[in-house]
């Protein structure tokens, strides 16, 4: 999700445990998700997701990458994050919108959003290390 909002305050400390069933913790899915503000369209995380000097580039590629180190195999990689894309690609302004966020509110960020929508193919995906 990070990837897809242009969030790059990906750190340790901006983690959450959520209360499972019996008393038990579990990682939550998200956590302090927010799109940063830059003119640039390449960003890196704090966290390395894909291959070795390209890893920290937040693109869906790296967080594809990523997916065999989290026991996701490539081809579950590639669909949670085309599903997730798509779905982010197609309602952020609206979401941002129905929150109070104005047109040029939308302009300003939109660069945040701009790997949402995207589709990875799993032929253009990096080596894994």
């Amino acid at each position: 999700m990070n990837v897809l909002c242009g969030n790059t305050d990906d750190h340790y400390r901006n983690t959450a445990l959520l209360l499972a069933d019996r008393g038990r913790y579990e990682l939550s899915p998200v956590y302090d998700v927010t799109p940063t503000l830059q003119l640039s369209t390449s960003r890196n995380l704090f966290f390395h997701l894909g291959k070795a000097g390209s890893g920290r580039g937040a693109t869906l590629e790296n967080a594809v990458a990523a997916g065999p180190s989290l026991g996701v195999r490539p081809e579950r990689a590639v669909r949670i994050v085309n599903d997730l894309s798509q779905l982010v690609g197609a309602r952020w302004r609206d979401v941002m919108r129905e929150r109070g966020a104005s047109a040029h509110d939308l302009d300003i960020i939109a660069n945040s959003f701009s790997e949402a929508g995207r589709r990875v193919e799993p032929e253009h995906l990096p080596e894994p290390d």
